[in-house]
């Protein structure tokens, strides 16, 4: 009989590490987790807790609604026709 080998948790067949955090609940219910893969472990942590801190960063800004709304704008320009941008503005 052939030795099977050891299942480490979080280790995908290739070999790498894969690390998943909690982003966020959705409005059913549902959880959403980012997932982070690298070759070892302490990649895996480091990139996940990179996202994390760079995700913190983000919520914690207070801004305005209209500081909201134009950075939408300025994000979809390219997307959005000028009827459409010209509306929102």
């Amino acid at each position: 009989m052939a030795q099977q080998k050891k299942k480490t948790k979080n280790k995908l067949p290739s070999g790498n590490i894969r690390i998943q955090v909690y982003d966020y609940t959705d409005v059913d219910g549902r959880k959403h987790y980012k997932s982070f893969t690298a070759p070892t472990k302490k990649e895996a942590r480091f990139l996940a807790t990179q996202w994390a801190a760079g995700k913190a960063d983000m919520t914690a800004e207070n801004i305005t609604l209209y500081e909201a709304v134009t950075r939408y704008i300025d994000v979809k320009r390219g997307v959005l026709s000028p009827s459409t941008v010209a509306g929102y503005e």
